[in-house]
């Protein structure tokens, strides 16, 4: 839908969820080996964590190349090809 905004911000660190009413990305998971401290000092923006915060699985190799393969795509869409966007 138009407007809605993301649903979910994967990174390496763990995944952010929009809060229900504000929209602030809000650190929900982080990987196993992950800690929080190191994810806040990693965030160009004062990161709120959710008090329920999840230790979740890694992703899986076959879901990094999938996000890898939808980077690409959206670099190509938007006229990025050939520039480094992983940052």
């Amino acid at each position: 839908m138009p407007g809605r905004g993301p649903t979910a911000v994967v990174t390496d660190l763990g995944i952010l969820r929009p809060d229900p009413r504000s929209k602030e990305l809000v650190l929900t998971e982080i990987y196993p080996g992950i800690n929080v401290e190191d994810v806040i000092a990693k965030t160009g923006w004062l990161l709120r964590v959710s008090e329920t915060l999840r230790v979740v699985d890694a992703p899986r190799e076959d879901e990094i190349e999938m996000l890898r393969t939808f980077e690409r795509r959206s670099a190509e869409a938007h006229g990025y090809l050939g520039a480094d966007v992983s940052q």
